[in-house]
C-alpha cells in the first residue's frame, strides 16, 4: 500500500519497516501543553476584543433581567461547558469511525475525558480526527450565539472560548504532524499519541 493512500484512509496494523518516530503525551508533558495554552489563552483574549467591536459589551455582561438570572446563565453556560467537554471526545470517536477505525474506547484520565483507538491512521485521516470536534462546535454555537435571546448570548459565547481554547492540544498535534514524513501513521490512545515512518527523523 502506497504513503498517499495511507495518508488518506487508517490501517488496523502497522506495516513492515515502520518504526516509532514521535510521542506525544500532553498529560506526563505538563510544560509542553502550559505552553501551548499560554499561547492560546493570549489568543481568545484578543479575539474577546475583536468581538466587542462586533458586538456592544453590554450584550456580553448584561444584569438587565436581574442578578439571579445572570447566577443562573452563569450556571447553565458552566454545565454546558462540561457537557462541551464530552461531546468533544465524542466528535473524535465518530470522526475516527468515519475515518475508518475499527474500535474506539472512551474514558476519563484526571482532569481529561478521552476518545481513543488502537487503529494507525495516516495524516490526512488524523487531521481529521483532530479538528473535527472544534471545527464542529465553532460552527454550531455561532449559529446558536445568532439565534439565542440577547441575555443568552454572552453564555453560549463562554462556551465557544471554551470551545476554541480548549482544543490546544488538537491544534498542536496538526501543527507538529504537519511537519512530519508524509508517510506517518498515528496511533491515538486517547492519552499520547505515538507516531510511526519508514523514515528518520
Amino acid at each position: 500500500m502506497s504513503a498517499e493512500r495511507m495518508d488518506v484512509r487508517v490501517l488496523d496494523s502497522l506495516p513492515e519497516g515502520y518504526l516509532p518516530i514521535l510521542k506525544v503525551d500532553f498529560k506526563r508533558d505538563k510544560k509542553l501543553l502550559w505552553k501551548i495554552e499560554n499561547k492560546v489563552f493570549w489568543g481568545s483574549i484578543m479575539l474577546a476584543v475583536i468581538m466587542h467591536f462586533v458586538v456592544p459589551i453590554t450584550t456580553f455582561v448584561t444584569l438587565d433581567y436581574g442578578f439571579l438570572n445572570f447566577l443562573g446563565r452563569l450556571a447553565a453556560a458552566l454545565a454546558a461547558c462540561f457537557a462541551y467537554m464530552l461531546l468533544h471526545e465524542l466528535a473524535h470517536g465518530v470522526a475516527m469511525r468515519c475515518m475508518g477505525g475499527k474500535k474506539v474506547s472512551y474514558g476519563f484520565s484526571i482532569p481529561y475525558a478521552y476518545a481513543g483507538s488502537g487503529d494507525f491512521f495516516g495524516r490526512k485521516s488524523y487531521t481529521v480526527v483532530a479538528l473535527a470536534p472544534v471545527l464542529l462546535f465553532a460552527v454550531l454555537l455561532t449559529v446558536i450565539m445568532l439565534l439565542v435571546p440577547r441575555q443568552w448570548f454572552w453564555a453560549v459565547w463562554l462556551v465557544q472560548i471554551f470551545n476554541l481554547t480548549g482544543s490546544v492540544g488538537d491544534y498542536y498535534v496538526t501543527w507538529r504532524f504537519a511537519k512530519l514524513p508524509a508517510d506517518i501513521l498515528v496511533q491515538d490512545s486517547g492519552v499520547s499519541m505515538t507516531v510511526y515512518s519508514k523514515e528518520k527523523i
